[in-house]
């Protein structure tokens, strides 16, 4: 493998790996509005209603299933479901992309390293 080859997989795992985080980051983005926007604390009030530490508060307990004093795991599980909300989709990408770009170098593989 020649230095041009090794920089340019190094430049296709970075790139892949951008794109992974991006994707991660916008679904956990999107859903995070989402909540904060149609979602209701335990306490029956809007998210959307809140601000500041309380907004924050209350969205990380939706996604733990609520709050613990109502029966849910709390803001803890909400940060593990954001944290897979984010972890999910960037792996996803990274792998779908690794994968198409080492499908199409293959035939070329094969042409240079006969059996």
């Amino acid at each position: 493998m020649t230095n041009i080859e090794r920089v340019l997989g190094n430049g296709e795992k970075a790139m892949a790996i951008t794109k992974g985080t991006v994707a991660g980051a916008s679904t956990a983005l999107g859903a995070w509005s989402l909540v904060a926007t149609l979602g209701s604390a335990s306490t029956g009030t809007a998210i959307s209603s809140l601000s500041g530490a309380a907004a924050m508060n209350a969205t990380l307990a939706w996604f733990g299933g609520g709050s613990l004093a109502a029966g849910g795991l709390g803001m803890t599980a909400g940060m593990a479901v954001v944290g897979g909300i984010v972890a999910v989709p960037a792996a996803a990408v990274v792998a779908t992309t690794m994968h198409v770009k080492r499908a199409r170098r293959l035939p070329t593989s094969r042409s240079k390293y006969p059996n």
